[in-house]
């Protein structure tokens, strides 16, 4: 199911607290807008590109990782999509939507519905760097983020990976943009695109080594 506007998320409860406090600000935003407030609601999809590597940032951030060698495989088949939104579109999105969304309006600022698959094969397509071999089981992978949960509760040691953020990458996150195209110019940077440009960015910084000939 590919989501929009009026149905920003698959019915059921949050996965993690992230998802619990955005839904519960977006219901107090579309409350607010119902009686009349002036606001506009823009829902970004998972913005990457160049910028902070900070964990919001966090495509690029596993993409470096990956290119040391330090990510141990896919989560599931990595066949699930997701909207990829490269930072200058979502960037635009926000200038068009302070300068003619009308008030009580939302618009999606997503980009290429891509799999882990995808993302890596653009990646490879840029660097020769040959996507991640291991593909861990779902299953697996929530024994592993549950024990690094429990285990960052008791000792305060900052987890890689949690049982709630599994839980995120076994469904889809599928959205469309056809109304902020539409009403505010919204454009598209298609997934390969971004990625060489954010390739092309990390190597001007000295992060990633120039392209290699074949896969490591």
């Amino acid at each position: 199911k590919v989501f929009d506007e009026d149905t920003p998320r698959a019915p059921g409860p949050p996965h993690n607290d992230y998802e619990r406090t955005k839904w519960a600000a977006d219901r107090l935003a579309r409350d607010a807008a119902a009686a009349g407030f002036p606001i506009v609601r823009l829902y970004p999809g998972i913005v990457y590109g160049p910028g902070a590597i900070t964990a919001g940032n966090h495509v690029v951030q596993n993409l470096i990782l990956h290119a040391r060698g330090k990510v141990p495989g896919l989560l599931g088949a990595g066949d699930r999509r997701m909207t990829f939104a490269y930072v200058d579109d979502v960037a635009s999105g926000f200038a068009a939507a302070l300068e003619r969304a009308k008030d009580g309006s939302a618009y999606i600022l997503g980009g290429d519905n891509k799999t882990l698959v995808d993302l890596f094969a653009a990646f490879q397509a840029e660097t020769g760097i040959a996507p991640p071999k291991l593909k861990i089981p779902y299953p697996l992978a929530r024994i592993v983020g549950r024990l690094q949960r429990w285990r960052a509760e008791l000792f305060g040691v900052e987890p890689e990976l949690t049982d709630e953020i599994v839980r995120i990458y076994e469904r889809e996150w599928t959205y469309s943009s056809a109304r902020a195209e539409a009403e505010l110019g919204y454009r598209i940077t298609p997934l390969t695109e971004g990625v060489a440009k954010t390739v092309a960015w990390l190597r001007g910084r000295g992060a990633l080594p120039p392209r290699i000939a074949s896969a490591r």
